[in-house]
């Protein structure tokens, strides 16, 4: 049986914010972020993934601007999202999830729909 995506993004959202914090932790104790981001961007397929990345987010935050009635709220969670990544995505994908009450119609376009 083919669960509602609700449920699937639930999955998802709660799964990619618990790899995102692992691998942010492991970072953090292991990493030195100015020499490692600095060697990053000397590197061609350094900035090409950096954009690639930041590309993907700006393109979630847009969704998110359809999906949310509140231009503050759309706000927030696009800072967020620019500041912590796909921390943020995945916790927005379980918040839409955990508020759409299994309707996938009300999960893409929230209230809007």
């Amino acid at each position: 049986m083919i669960r509602p995506p609700s449920d699937s993004a639930a999955y998802l959202g709660v799964s990619g914010a618990c790899v995102m914090l692992l691998f942010f932790g492991c970072a953090v104790w292991q990493g030195d972020f100015q020499l490692e981001v600095r060697r990053i961007l000397e590197m061609p397929w350094g900035k090409t993934v950096l954009v690639d990345v930041y590309v993907g987010l700006v393109l979630f935050c847009a969704w998110i601007f359809a999906r949310e009635r509140s231009p503050l709220v759309a706000t927030v969670w696009t800072v967020g999202i620019l500041v912590a990544g796909n921390l943020a995505t995945s916790c927005y994908v379980l918040w839409a999830a955990a508020t759409s009450g299994g309707v996938p119609a009300r999960f893409w376009m929230g209230e809007k729909q």
